[in-house]
């Protein structure tokens, strides 16, 4: 047998695959950006809002 041939048993040649291109790259990257900014929303929000309503008597009363 040479190289080329040998293989183990069971295993099946892998298929040809397609490069995903430039649309799942863009996807990708707009998918990550949105993630991203729910995580800054959901962490920002209540920080601003404990931020600004620390004190009792800070809107003036």
């Amino acid at each position: 047998m040479t190289a080329s041939t040998t293989r183990s048993a069971g295993t099946q040649p892998r298929p040809a695959t397609t490069p995903l291109g430039r649309p799942f790259g863009a996807h990708l990257g707009a998918v990550g950006l949105a993630n991203l900014a729910d995580g800054v929303v959901q962490i920002g929000v209540p920080l601003l809002a404990v931020t600004l309503t620390r004190h009792r008597c800070s809107w003036g009363c």
